[in-house]
């Protein structure tokens, strides 16, 4: 046999040396490890920064005065973050003039 198939063979037989209870517990800590490993790179995924000053007037009614073109312009990271937070403080009607605080 081959080394890989070696291998294949001791993990196996180690895995089938387990009793019931030594497998639940090893099949909940790898669900666990998965789970912690996909929220702390979903966390880090959703980071974003703005300006420091923290503020956005609206200009005026164009298509370049959307949240995300506001977001786009000031803010740096994931904009998709910034941009629900913006829209979830502000909703979907900002008007000309108005004074937007940056998340």
């Amino acid at each position: 046999m081959g080394k890989f198939q070696d291998t294949m063979t001791e993990i196996a037989d180690w895995h089938f040396r387990l009793t019931p209870l030594k497998k639940l517990a090893l099949y909940v800590s790898i669900a666990l490890v998965g789970v912690a490993a996909f929220v702390t790179l979903d966390r880090s995924h959703q980071k974003f920064t703005c300006d420091n000053g923290g503020l956005a007037v609206v200009v005026g009614h164009t298509d370049n005065n959307t949240l995300w073109d506001i977001a786009e312009n000031h803010c740096t990271g994931n904009i998709q973050a910034a941009v629900d937070k913006l829209f979830n403080e502000y909703g979907n009607d900002i008007q000309p003039g108005q004074l937007i605080k940056l998340p």
